[in-house]
């Protein structure tokens, strides 16, 4: 948040500190009684708004809704949306207009900190074995400083500060024991005695703590009050909860009466290394799984299973799932789904932000989410748990953004693009412009933008991921370049793309980029007309995505399978197959102008029904197909909206998904909407372009395609131009034979 530099600052400067300093401006209060300062100075603000202000600064960057503030500030369902809004009216009152923003659909604090927020950076610090033990010694004092009572203290309120404030009292009863085991790793076992009995008295029955306190002794050359430490825990334990000690405690006191030398080493120092060594086994699992060996990589998770039950680390138990998931997702040994969602599960236990964010995007890696809402609950959930300045952050605000588009369009997707933005201009790093790039190239696609605005995010974009050399990132940004390229028919940029995208797939262990060159190879040979290529080309990506368990691969691959088997004039099938699916949704959509294609009942009503469809991606193949029927049924009022669609996308390519369904040149469906009102001069003019179009891309069906409408409508106006010409070029190229539809349409 505001003061996360402030602090990152502090906690990088040397020894120990007796308080994070706050910079003047408002300050949330939480770890004791709530309050609010303004420059140091408490403020008159009580009841409500104060717990309102504390809401909104522990959500961080996440907005909350007024509905979500009347729940969780009125626990009795008293909290109407007129009690919110008195109450925000008191909050602007005390911090400022400007501090309390509207934003996406709820509010955030701008410019404030808090207490909660600076604690909970100050114990990452201190866990990050990367910092020397004395500043992590001084950041945890630092994080512990910032209480001053319980979390919320006399505070009545409802589930949401009751499960907040358990959440903040179990991390400061954790910070209070790692602080203590590094105080044993360095040495200073008789200051910590005197500190962990006032610990230990305040919860007489953690037994972590008392192990602590009983090792402490022993060192200080204390074996009787040691052993009394353990006798006294024992008879707490069952008195309070009919329980014996656990293992530890019981191998400690044991190792006390043995003068065992194992006493020696902190426990923290055994726990460290055994944790280190599950770390090096899942990155030896990494590389393995890059290199295709599975059965190996089995091995090594099922070595590091072991360890973390003997460790008892519930964190990092959920990283061997996750790692498990991927072995299931690439060897397509089994769907990889339940052992992500344990591993989520674990992470809203743990309130483990980042664990939730790393089960989030190893699904993302199977491909955007069908199921539009429980995938924005699984990229935004962690934003809460994370700090706003996080790397995971924009990754998060991306993947919501992307699903949001690719599935119905909405504007949400922009707004979640501007949260990334925000994000990214506190980060400044290339991984996350990149990333921002990218979703910035496809929202703006999809919305039609100038051509050349979505390839220049998109190139620059896939230029920062390739000097990054971060593979996953070079995935990435290679959706926009490959969306951006196929929106230009430039099949030769898509083409240099796919190489790259292939190896970087394997190497950043995302399936859907292996998928996704699969599906681009059979879009790429249909459209080159190299039409006897493609059934194999499809097989090979339904494997892949089958055997890989991508999301949506089916749908990817029934797409190109349908558009195939309308070249070969097999419509009945794929006409049955479309009621179905048209019958199970509510809104007009792309399958009722599949339908159309074989009942004359439902091409009457498409001009009634093609503006309730959905602008999502799938509109373009819908306008498309629409544009044909039109055209076949000379029906001017279908063909003047398809017109109205079509006629500012020029040479542009109708596409659906991140390029994986490629329908034709927008100008071909133009002209076709124009033959349906009986206007073929404008007709004629955007078939000539297609054709010339298609044939500068390489793009051979395309071409064939144009040039056959061109000339039967050179024909109908008695203008015959270069049609025999034309007519006799196609028949030469072989693409009849291999196009039933095309062979019809120039018979």
């Amino acid at each position: 948040m505001f003061y996360a530099a402030r602090v990152t600052q502090l906690l990088h400067g040397a020894g120990r500190c007796s308080r994070l300093p706050v910079v003047l401006g408002a300050d949330v209060r939480v770890l004791g009684p709530p309050r609010l300062l303004i420059d140091d100075e408490r403020r008159p603000l009580s009841g409500r708004p104060l717990l309102l202000v504390a809401r909104l600064a522990l959500a961080g960057n996440a907005p909350v809704s007024p509905a979500r503030l009347g729940e969780d500030l009125w626990p009795a369902g008293d909290g109407s949306d007129g009690a919110v809004r008195v109450s925000l009216t008191r909050v602007r009152k005390a911090l400022g207009e400007d501090m309390v923003v509207r934003r996406g659909g709820g509010y955030v604090l701008e410019r404030v900190s808090c207490d909660a927020v600076r604690f909970e950076q100050a114990v990452r610090f201190g866990r990050d074995r990367s910092h020397s033990i004395e500043r992590r010694i001084g950041s945890l004092d630092a994080a512990l400083s910032e209480w001053s009572g319980a979390a919320f203290e006399d505070v009545e309120a409802g589930a949401w500060f009751q499960a907040e404030s358990q959440r903040l009292e179990e991390l400061r009863e954790q910070a209070v024991d790692e602080r203590f085991e590094l105080l044993l790793l360095v040495g200073q076992h008789e200051r910590a005695v005197a500190e962990l009995r006032g610990a230990l008295s305040r919860s007489p029955t953690r037994e972590r703590r008392a192990e602590l306190l009983t090792i402490a002794l022993y060192r200080s050359g204390r074996q009787e009050d040691a052993l009394a430490v353990v006798a006294q825990v024992r008879d707490d334990l069952r008195e309070r909860l009919g329980l014996d000690p656990g293992p530890s405690l019981r191998d400690i006191e044991q190792q006390v009466l043995l003068h065992s030398p194992d006493l020696a080493v902190s426990p923290m120092v055994l726990r460290a290394g055994r944790a280190v060594e599950v770390e090096a086994k899942l990155r030896a699992a990494t590389a393995l799984l890059r290199a295709g060996v599975h059965d190996e990589t089995r091995k090594i998770l099922d070595d590091a299973d072991v360890i973390v039950a003997e460790l008892g680390d519930r964190r990092m138990q959920g990283k061997v799932l996750l790692s498990r998931a991927r072995l299931l997702m690439l060897s397509g040994e089994g769907d990889p789904s339940p052992l992500i969602d344990a591993a989520r599960q674990l992470g809203r236990e743990l309130h483990d932000g980042e664990l939730l964010a790393l089960a989030a995007l190893v699904r993302f890696g199977a491909g955007v989410p069908i199921d539009k809402s429980e995938g924005l609950v699984e990229f935004l959930e962690p934003l809460s748990l994370l700090p706003a300045d996080a790397p995971e952050a924009v990754e998060l605000l991306c993947c919501a953004a992307v699903t949001v588009l690719f599935t119905d369009g909405s504007s949400a997707a922009s707004q979640l693009l501007a949260e990334a933005e925000k994000v990214y201009q506190r980060d400044r790093s290339d991984r996350s412009r990149a990333l921002v790039l990218v979703s910035r190239s496809l929202v703006a696609s999809v919305n039609y933008a100038p051509a050349e605005l979505v390839a220049a995010a998109a190139v620059e974009a896939y230029e920062l991921a390739r000097a990054t050399g971060d593979a996953s990132l070079i995935v990435v940004a290679a959706q926009a370049v490959l969306r951006s390229s196929y929106e230009q028919g430039d099949l030769e940029a898509v083409e240099a793309v796919l190489d790259v995208l292939e190896v970087a797939s394997q190497v950043a262990l995302l399936p859907f980029g292996t998928v996704r060159v699969a599906l681009c190879r059979s879009t790429n040979a249909f459209v080159r007309g190299q039409l006897d290529e493609v059934p194999a080309l499809m097989a090979t990506a339904l494997d892949l995505g089958t055997r890989m368990r991508t999301i949506a691969t089916i749908a990817a691959v029934r797409s190109q399978q349908f558009i195939l088997a309308r070249e070969a004039d097999l419509i009945e099938p794929l006409v049955e197959q479309a009621r179905t699916l048209r019958d199970g949704q509510a809104a007009p959509s792309v399958w009722d102008a599949v339908v159309a294609l074989g009942d004359d009942a439902v091409a009457a009503q498409l001009a009634t029904l093609a503006p309730q469809v959905p602008a999502d991606d799938s509109l373009a193949v819908f306008v498309a197909l629409a544009a044909e029927i039109a055209a076949d049924r000379e029906d001017a009022a279908l063909g003047a909206w398809c017109a109205s669609q079509l006629e500012l996308l020029g040479d542009r390519t109708l596409m659906s998904g991140l390029g994986t369904v490629v329908m034709g040149l927008g100008g071909h469906y133009a002209g076709l909407a124009r033959i349906a009102m009986g206007d073929l001069d404008r007709a004629a003019e955007h078939l000539a372009a297609a054709a010339d179009r298609a044939a500068q891309v390489g793009a051979r069906l395309w071409w064939a395609y144009s040039s056959v409408e061109l000339a039967d409508v050179q024909r109908r106006t008695g203008a015959p131009g270069q049609a025999e010409g034309v007519l006799v070029e196609i028949d030469a190229s072989g693409l009849p034979a291999l196009s039933a539809r095309l062979a019809r349409r120039v018979a």
